[in-house]
């Protein structure tokens, strides 16, 4: 028989549940809230050099990105105001570039691929940590991609500094020019390797990435590399910015590269 203490009872019940209800939909919300902001990360994450190391790479995996002992990935901490674009260390992009890389990355903030979340890395200094690497016997280097996502590629793009090029200065578009054209007002920004078809491998100890193998400049000394990963599914392009200790090789561009003629180094991967 249904009592009126088991009625009291029950309405107490039903108070409870009711009570909680808020409690439990903001819980709901905050984990629907979770998901999202790490799809987000996740669908904005694609990828950086590794070998060499990128800029990036190394202040986030080859230090402690809370606290910094190497004096250029401190500063650059210090000028972002947090580590937080560390942890997003392959999202050095712009969303519409669609190949117009000196329109929508300007000049001194190529290592942030004008994204000022990422400003620390374009710091003007002598002292970020170069990885040494010479050519083989071929005068070639084989550069690895990790890919945090894989994307259809357009280009693959990889510019040098110059002799001579002074570290402490910002870092331009026109001191990435191999091919000077003096005279010409429509000289354009050459690269030094430009690779049109690439594979995604694993690799490993790296995971899924991409191999590229380029002829490596006669430079010597320190100098950035500057790579961009343009899309061919969409406007999108990746940048980084990679400092090495060069050694210079006569094995290199003796198929009359010198006079101009980019034929034999821009190339496909099989």
């Amino acid at each position: 028989m249904y009592t009126k203490n088991a009625m009291i009872e029950s309405n107490k019940k039903a108070s409870r549940l009711k009570a909680h209800r808020p409690q439990r939909l903001r819980a709901i919300g905050f984990i629907v809230t979770l998901v999202g902001s790490l799809s987000a990360e996740v669908l904005l994450a694609h990828g950086t050099i590794t070998t060499p190391a990128s800029r990036v790479h190394k202040c986030r995996f080859e230090d402690n990105p809370e606290n910094p002992q190497d004096p250029a990935c401190a500063a650059a901490v210090a000028f972002a105001g947090s580590s937080q674009f560390l942890y997003d260390w392959n999202a050095i992009r712009q969303g519409d570039a669609n190949g117009q890389h000196q329109q929508v990355v300007p000049d001194g903030q190529l290592c942030s691929g004008g994204g000022p979340e990422f400003g620390g890395l374009d710091l003007p200094r002598d002292d970020w940590r170069a990885t040494a690497i010479t050519p083989d016997g071929d005068g070639n280097f084989e550069f690895t991609y990790h890919a945090t996502a894989a994307h259809s590629t357009q280009d693959m793009l990889f510019y040098v500094t110059p002799a001579g090029w002074d570290p402490t200065q910002p870092l331009t578009w026109e001191d990435l020019d191999w091919i000077d054209e003096p005279g010409n007002p429509n000289d354009p920004i050459d690269p030094f390797c430009h690779l049109t078809d690439v594979t995604l491998e694993t690799i490993p100890g790296l995971g899924d990435g991409y191999r590229m193998v380029c002829p490596l400049p006669a430079r010597s000394g320190r100098h950035v590399i500057y790579h961009v990963w343009q899309r061919d599914d969409s406007p999108e392009a990746f940048y980084a910015c990679v400092d090495v200790m060069l050694e210079g090789s006569d094995l290199i561009f003796g198929d009359g590269f010198e006079t101009g003629d980019d034929s034999q180094w821009s190339m496909t991967l099989p």
